[in-house]
């Protein structure tokens, strides 16, 4: 072994230990340094394409490992690189390209399974990743995301049961992971399991006091559970961090109507409409007026509704009611025959 060659291997081995400890630019210069001696040593070609790489210098660390792609075309550590280089650049097909020849190769690297199922997924190759997910969790079912992606792919398409299954694997390696408990959480909410449900958002809540999506959900959950005192606590804790979301205004005004409380029922649907217009607070309103007896606003507000939409049905259900309330029985039965048509 010549001199030259020995100085490579050290200067390699030094490069290697920098680029561990996240040395990167003592790792380039060792790595050069024997580069310098060596233009076609595959271990100093790797080193500068990890080096680049995690400089972010996406476009260098492909040119070095190009050059040992060239030379060994199955060299798994120069396919991995170079996939892993596109996927910096967002070029997601050719990171498919050099992944899938790597499957090829080695076709039981459950990591690279799914790293390539998302790759395929970045694209909208659906079929593809939900392939090579599975494939990977047939080689390990517990891959955390190997489960991450293959719940994605279940919540998009609207497989909710098997989401769960997913997700609920990924947690055990992630339970502090606020996405994943919400998206948990939402799916029972989608059961009507508002119990459970209640327990991921409560461990969000838990980790992010504020955290809107549940605060949401928690408010929800105690809808479905006709708890709409409960209802009403956690949805003025979302309202606080967002003033202009009106819908939610809308409905705290819903949940305000079932505890009798007319009062703040008006407000919070006044404070809907104050942002925009909105169906549902505008006939939450006339339902109000109604029960008080203000008929001349309840049938102003049903009228705005049919202005928007001619055969609103809570519209005129409500219209009926208001002109049977006024002995107008010929009304009444005018909006019941718009009703039935």
């Amino acid at each position: 072994m010549s001199n030259q060659h020995k100085s490579v291997i050290n200067l390699s081995k030094k490069g290697y230990f920098l680029l561990s400890k996240k040395r990167y630019d003592e790792a380039e210069k060792a790595f050069l340094e024997a580069y310098s001696l060596e233009k076609q040593n595959s271990f100093v070609l790797v080193g500068l394409g990890h080096v680049y790489r995690e400089l972010n210098n996406f476009p260098e660390s492909i040119r070095f490992y190009e050059k040992i792609h060239l030379l060994e075309p199955n060299n798994t550590f120069s396919l991995k690189g170079l996939g892993h280089a596109y996927r910096g650049m967002r070029e997601y097909e050719k990171t498919i390209v050099y992944w899938q020849q790597l499957m090829d190769i080695d076709s039981r690297d459950h990591h690279m399974m799914v790293r390539l199922a998302d790759a395929y997924k970045k694209v909208g190759r659906v079929d593809e990743a939900e392939k090579y997910y599975i494939k990977a969790l047939k080689v390990d079912s517990d891959d955390k995301y190997g489960n991450l992606g293959l719940g994605g792919l279940y919540y998009k398409s609207g497989n909710y049961d098997e989401c769960l299954k997913c997700l609920g694997k990924f947690i055990r390696h992630e339970e502090n992971n606020v996405a994943v408990l919400t998206m948990i959480g939402n799916l029972h909410q989608r059961h009507k399991e508002f119990e459970t449900a209640l327990n991921y958002f409560k461990k969000v809540i838990d980790i992010e006091s504020k955290n809107p999506y549940a605060l949401y959900g928690m408010g929800n959950c105690y809808r479905g559970l006709e708890n709409y005192q409960e209802t009403v606590y956690w949805w003025l804790l979302v309202l606080e961090g967002e003033p202009d979301n009106q819908g939610l205004f809308t409905r705290v005004g819903d949940a305000y109507m079932h505890l009798d409380n007319l009062e703040q029922a008006q407000r919070h649907y006044q404070s809907s409409l104050d942002l925009a217009y909105d169906t549902y607070a505008l006939l939450g309103l006339a339902r109000i007026h109604f029960q008080k007896g203000e008929f001349d606003q309840a049938i102003t507000g049903c009228q705005q509704v049919l202005d928007q939409d001619p055969g609103h049905r809570r519209a005129l259900q409500l219209l009926v009611d208001v002109s049977s309330a006024q002995g107008i029985d010929e009304k009444a039965n005018e909006f019941r025959q718009r009703l039935a048509h």
